[in-house]
């Protein structure tokens, strides 16, 4: 198991770039990687998140429900 303080209870997002994809984009750290919230978008992941789509992160992580 990784020692990162990243686990499934605490997912931090913020800005990131690499060599392959220089433009800065979304993204959640989870362990030792940085997950393209975009790509997770574009499947669906959020799309049972209530106020989500309204573009308020803030919303979503003030939520008490799991």
């Amino acid at each position: 198991m990784s020692s990162s303080p990243f686990t499934i209870h605490n997912l931090p997002y913020g800005i990131v770039s690499t060599e392959d994809n220089p433009r800065p984009y979304q993204a959640i750290a989870y362990q030792e990687f940085a997950i393209d919230v975009g790509i997770l978008e574009t499947h669906g992941i959020f799309d049972d998140i209530p106020d989500y789509r309204s573009g308020v992160l803030n919303k979503v992580s003030e939520r008490d429900d799991p």
